[in-house]
């Protein structure tokens, strides 16, 4: 189904009268409406969210710390405006918030993983054989 640029203007201002957090999170970053609009017709996909963060580059704990803000800050407020117009079903709400904390595991893991190994060497089992981390 496709949405005119006016209809999603319609639907995130209707949501903003629900959302005193993305009323806020919208007066606090002007990009954030426009880049939201491209995603509002869509149901909530995890490969959405791996695109969104693999164009942005992560080399320091600062900018890691900012793309994740980013795509919460992106993500969640997608979720409140399907949400709040019925858009999206409980399914759906539910697999946004696991993804994001998934998805933020994930990153904060393999960036971490390879600052500290930079620092103190792979990490290695009893027997000092490099070992890998476990992630499920």
């Amino acid at each position: 189904m496709r949405i005119s640029k006016a209809q999603k203007t319609k639907l995130i201002d209707h949501a903003v009268n629900y959302s005193d957090f993305l009323r806020n999170l919208l007066i606090s970053n002007n990009e954030l409406k426009n880049i939201l609009e491209n995603y509002i017709d869509k149901s909530f996909n995890s490969s959405e969210l791996q695109k969104y963060l693999s164009n942005k580059k992560i080399n320091s704990k600062q900018t890691l710390n900012s793309a994740l803000r980013q795509a919460r800050q992106l993500f969640y407020s997608l979720g409140i405006v399907r949400d709040i117009n019925g858009m999206a079903s409980l399914e759906e709400i539910f697999q946004l918030n696991c993804s994001l904390a998934e998805t933020f595991l994930h990153y904060a893991h393999d960036f971490y993983l390879k600052e500290l190994t930079k620092v103190y060497g792979s990490p290695q089992d009893d027997n000092g054989k490099k070992s890998n981390l476990i992630r499920a």
